[in-house]
Formats: C-alpha cells, sequence, structure tokens
C-alpha cells in the first residue's frame, strides 16, 4: 500500500513502514530532513504540510490510479512537550474545538504554526480517504487523539488511542508516546506486547542499554551535585556528591534521553548515601537498573553526546561505532577541571587503553542511531548538531512497523 508520511523528518516512521511492506511518500518543509529521509530510500518533499491541497501530485508514476491509501502524521511535538515548554497546551481546548467542528484554518499567521498543526491529521485525512491513519505525539497532547476519536467514528472509521512505551516493544529505552489508530476496515487496537519489566506474563525482558550498546556495568546518567540539604540518597565521585537519582544501573534501559540532557556519565563504582526522606527510598521512583530495565526516551537537544566516565578497560562499545570526536560543547556542564573540551576520549582512545578515570568519552552517532532503534549504518545529513537533533525527534522504526503490521491482523 502507498503511505504518506506527513512531517516525516528523517524518516523513522517511514523505516517502520517500509519495513512492514509499505511504499511510502514522505513530506516535510524541513530540507535536511527530506535529505535524510532520501537518504533512507524513500521517497519525499520538501513542502509546507499546512499549505498542500492536492496531495495526489506526489503520487510517482504508476500509482496514479491508486485507490487505498495509508496516512501517517506525526505533528512536531516541541508545542506540547515539556522541553518545548509546553505554549500549545495553553490552546488545547481551541484545537479540541476546530477537530469538533471540523475546521482546518491555518492560524499560521498569527500563532505559533506549531500549536496548530496536529489540526492537519483531520484535514489531510478528509483530503486523502485513507484506508487507515496512524498518529504519534507526546503524551501531553493525548486528549487530542481523543477528540479525533469522536470524530474519525463520525466518518466512518473504528479507532482507539492510548499511551504506550516502547519499552514494551523491545526498544531499548522507555519512550512513552500517545498513539491513535483509526481504520475503515474493522475494530483497531494497540500491537501485542513483546516485552515487559522483568520479563513479567512470561514476556520477553526489556531490552537494556547495555545488552543494545555493548556495555559491562556501572551507572550512567548525567548526575547533578547534592545540594547538600540531606534529601537526597547521593553518591560520591571523584570525591563530590551528587544526586543517586540521576543515574541507572548501565544493565538496564537507559534513562530518557531529554532535549536537556545533553551528557551523561558512567561511573563503575560509586559510593552511595542514604535517603533521609521520611517518606521512603527516592531512587526507587526514579531510577532503574539497566540490568532489567530499557533506556529514557530519546528526545532531539539531547545531542546523545552522552559523556561517561569509565573504569578499569576493558570497556566495550559496539564494533561498527564509528568514533566519536573530542569536542565537549559549553552546554556540557563537566565538573571535572578540563573536561571542557582537551581532556576528551574517544572511543577509539579508550579501546586501546589511552584512558584515565574521570576523562569524558562520548558517544557517537551509531550509538543514538541504536538506542533509537534505527540500523547502526543508517545515514542523516548535515552536520553532528543537526544529526543528533534529527534521530532524537524520529519516531522508532519499530513502533512503526508493529503498529502497521497490527491493522493487519484486525
Amino acid at each position: 500500500m502507498m503511505v504518506f508520511d506527513i512531517f516525516c523528518g528523517m524518516g523513522g516512521a517511514s523505516d517502520g513502514l517500509a519495513q512492514a511492506g509499505h511504499k511510502v511518500i514522505g513530506i516535510d518543509n524541513d530540507q535536511r530532513a527530506v535529505a535524510s529521509h532520501q537518504l533512507g530510500g524513500h521517497i519525499s518533499f520538501n513542502e509546507d504540510v499546512s499549505k498542500i491541497t492536492d496531495p495526489f501530485q506526489f503520487l510517482p508514476e504508476g500509482y496514479e490510479n491508486e485507490k487505498d491509501f495509508g496516512l501517517w502524521l506525526s505533528p512536531p511535538c516541541t508545542a506540547f512537550s515539556v522541553a518545548g515548554k509546553g505554549k500549545g497546551m495553553t490552546y488545547k481546548d481551541d484545537i479540541i474545538e476546530c477537530i469538533k467542528e471540523e475546521n482546518w484554518t491555518p492560524w499560521a499567521d498569527y500563532i505559533d504554526q506549531n500549536i496548530w498543526l496536529p489540526i492537519e491529521v483531520g484535514r489531510w485525512t478528509q483530503m486523502l480517504k485513507p484506508k487507515w491513519v496512524l498518529c504519534e505525539q507526546v503524551i501531553r497532547a493525548k486528549e487530542l487523539w481523543c477528540a479525533y476519536e469522536d470524530k474519525f467514528q463520525e466518518w466512518g472509521y473504528h479507532t482507539w488511542s492510548g499511551v504506550l512505551n516502547c519499552a514494551d516493544y523491545s526498544l531499548p529505552q522507555t519512550r512513552k508516546r500517545a498513539f491513535f489508530i483509526a481504520s475503515l476496515d474493522g475494530p483497531v487496537g494497540p500491537p501485542t506486547q513483546t516485552h515487559a519489566k522483568d520479563g513479567k506474563d512470561g514476556l520477553l525482558p526489556w531490552v537494556t542499554m547495555a545488552d543494545a550498546l555493548g556495555w559491562s556495568n556501572g551507572l550512567v546518567g548525567f548526575p547533578r551535585l547534592d545540594d547538600g540539604k540531606g534529601k537526597e540518597e547521593s553518591i560520591e565521585i571523584d570525591g563530590k556528591n551528587y544526586r543517586r537519582r540521576d543515574m541507572k544501573d548501565i544493565n538496564e534501559p537507559s534513562q530518557t534521553v531529554t532535549e536537556k540532557a545533553r551528557s551523561w556519565r558512567r561511573v563503575e563504582s560509586v559510593n552511595t548515601g542514604a535517603d533521609h526522606r521520611v517518606k521512603g527510598d527516592r531512587s526507587k521512583s526514579q531510577t532503574f537498573d539497566p540490568r532489567k530495565e530499557p533506556a529514557k526516551t530519546l528526545t532531539a537537544i539531547a545531542g546523545l553526546q552522552w559523556n561517561l566516565e569509565e573504569a578499569p578497560w576493558p570497556y566495550s562499545l559496539p564494533a561498527t561505532t564509528v568514533v566519536g570526536d573530542y569536542r565537549i560543547t559549553s552546554r556540557s556542564h563537566h565538573d571535572n577541571e578540563g573536561s571542557q573540551g582537551k581532556n576528551a576520549k574517544s572511543t577509539e582512545d579508550v579501546q586501546n587503553g589511552n584512558y584515565t578515570l574521570g576523562q569524558p568519552i562520548k558517544l557517537t552517532i551509531q550509538e543514538g542511531l541504536v538506542l533509537q532503534g534505527f540500523d547502526i549504518n543508517r545515514k542523516i545529513a548535515g552536520t553532528k548538531t543537526a544529526k543528533f537533533k534529527a534521530i532524537g525527534n524520529a519516531v522508532p522504526p519499530i513502533m512503526a512497523k508493529l503498529l502497521a503490521e497490527s491493522l493487519e491482523k484486525e
């Protein structure tokens, strides 16, 4: 089936849809994103989604008489995400009212366009009249999917919406997103869960960050200095106390890679202090064991420049990893003297034994691709910063693949 991937980005959803056997046309107003999408082997166009009135003009030769289409939309999430300051939440009720009234008026002339892009779901559905529709957004926008459920049912679609944890579907990352499914063919629901924390209910255990990246043991995260007030469980790193809740055991899935968490460290052994809060152990709710859990959500501005502090070698990273460079941006906020640049080591240095405990080690773009579920050799256009952002903004391909396949099974 021919599927339109609207707001396609670098092509995470398109990769998954293609793996499910579909032909994909991607559309995005970001020229670099379209270039990355094409590097994934897809057809794509650099166009403003909100200004297109004839989607059929993009059909390739041989598909002019195609009647059945699929539609995937992942509107930019910055207007609703915490990292993007959530400005869209202010207009949530207005957007829902537009959905109810089928008012697809473009509001970009006087309000941030990203806030109103979710209404393109309804407009494109009415233009294309697809056989099925799949959508993804941050959890805070899930009420929009509830409003669309009512509207799509009026149009004759069977619908489902809800929040899925991508770790439950083999991604080595606890990325939670709100999904919407609509189909003209019959009842729909989420894909069959394949993994669970600790392998509960006979399912496979979560894929850990350590398994995905080939790491051995230790703690990973972006530790903040303990404020010294005695309310936090703390760990000692290089003689300084840091908050334990910022770190996770490397043999569990990693923490969510958010737009603000640009630099992570890895430590093999730490001194853990007690949690002196009256009502319990904060670490139980805000830390994870990488031996048993996936990583946290991967988002754009994290840059995937996770800076690790490694104990005695050997330290194993994926064999096909491209060696990172030595740069650490000024936003990394490292506390070790000299760690802002000249003392940073590449993974090649570490593998050759040219490494001292405490020196930062930068993860590569390839490792970011692995955590987001891409092939490690997936090509991306642009600078290193642009590539990191593209990875963080992408839909994990496995989710698009499983969602598309679930429609065939219904």
